[in-house]
């Protein structure tokens, strides 16, 4: 799943300027059912055991990764989210094992989705169109397109892979539910770099950069 192809086929760079500049709105009824959609997310994650022990998902690892961060609201001022995955960048080997950990201020469900580096959103445009749907776009936004890949709301399913076990490939996916922790073992080859976002929050990016084993 190609991020990027998604916004090349749709024009949605330039796509998001023309919507800006000539005032075009989602609707009232539009608006209401993506927070809909939203707040289902939320009480779905809720609702699910706090570690998540399917596939290639464990109770522990080796490294962690903190999600960390606050987000603000005040109706016509300010719209503010820091959340983040702290530390950003990591260097594993094959076969380690990541833990991230919910240590935000929020109530919000999370996901550690592999994509293409060129995938990864680089500015506000490509990062606010993510979650937008197809009244809109024309076609689900990438970050909707991975979370039915998880399963729809619901069902939600929490682990998505695409090829071996573990992280290894654009579209492994994790749901990690809000104040709790998961962990995979990162199983792609030395010398490969997965990039990962959150696809609830895509300015959340991460990297795990898989180094050969070092001799003992």
């Amino acid at each position: 799943m190609k991020l990027a192809a998604v916004y090349r086929e749709r024009g949605h760079r330039r796509g998001f300027e023309r919507v800006e500049k000539s005032g075009s709105e989602p609707t009232s009824q539009q608006k209401e059912d993506d927070m809909q959609k939203l707040v289902m997310i939320t009480l779905m994650a809720i609702a699910m055991v706090a570690t998540v022990s399917i596939g290639m998902v464990g109770a522990d690892g080796g490294k962690k990764v903190d999600v960390k961060g606050l987000e603000t609201f005040e109706a016509n001022s300010l719209f503010l989210s820091n959340l983040r995955f702290a530390p950003q960048d990591i260097k594993v080997e094959k076969g380690d094992r990541v833990t991230w950990a919910d240590n935000a201020l929020t109530t919000s469900p999370h996901t550690i989705t592999i994509v293409e580096r060129e995938d990864v959103p680089v500015n506000f445009a490509e990062a606010y169109i993510c979650l937008w749907d197809k009244r809109i776009l024309g076609v689900d936004g990438p970050c909707l397109q991975f979370m039915d890949a998880h399963g729809g709301i619901p069902p939600t399913t929490p682990v998505v892979n695409v090829g071996r076990p573990g992280l290894d490939a654009a579209g492994d996916s994790i749901f990690l539910p809000p104040n709790s922790s998961v962990s995979a073992e990162v199983t792609a080859h030395p010398g490969t770099t997965l990039h990962y976002i959150c696809i609830i929050h895509p300015w959340m990016q991460g990297s795990i950069t898989v180094e050969e084993k070092r001799k003992k």
